[in-house]
């Protein structure tokens, strides 16, 4: 589980400074044209890292059949989430106001997977889901006054 943690952290600082580069450097231009970048450099670096686990002796199996075919649909609804979280910053949102917004992600993960698997959610993803909506308002209204200053 500590593990699992240290890369959620990883993922989230790292996020935090594509955001925050891409509302600096980026806003200006439009996603597609950003992917156009940053889909080839991730390429070349999965391959390397596929060819450096092969040289190890790890296994680099590639799903089949219906998971393989899920695998693409998830690789389209990346592409979408990604061209979603770019536009919203080149389209004048800052890197905070997205990120705020960004805070209601373990909610709608929630929903999703209560949906997906069944369910409901107990007390405790509910005091969750107020508190991140919480953080929401509260953020939000953080930039809205920084913004004004």
């Amino acid at each position: 589980m500590a593990q699992t943690i240290l890369w959620a952290v990883a993922a989230g600082m790292l996020y935090a400074f594509l955001l925050v580069g891409t509302e600096v450097k980026f806003s200006q231009y439009s996603p597609q044209i950003l992917q156009v970048c940053f889909y080839p450099v991730m390429l070349l670096i999965t391959v390397m890292w596929l060819a450096s686990r092969r040289g190890m002796g790890l296994d680099n199996t590639l799903p089949t059949a219906a998971l393989l075919v899920f695998a693409i649909v998830l690789g389209v609804v990346y592409y979408f989430a990604d061209v979603a979280l770019l536009k919203a910053l080149t389209t004048g949102g800052t890197a905070t106001a997205v990120a705020v917004v960004l805070a209601m992600s373990p909610v709608f993960t929630a929903l999703v997977r209560f949906l997906w698997v069944g369910g409901l959610p107990n007390r405790y993803h509910v005091i969750a889901f107020l508190l991140a909506v919480a953080t929401v308002v509260v953020a939000t209204k953080g930039e809205i006054v920084a913004n004004t200053e």
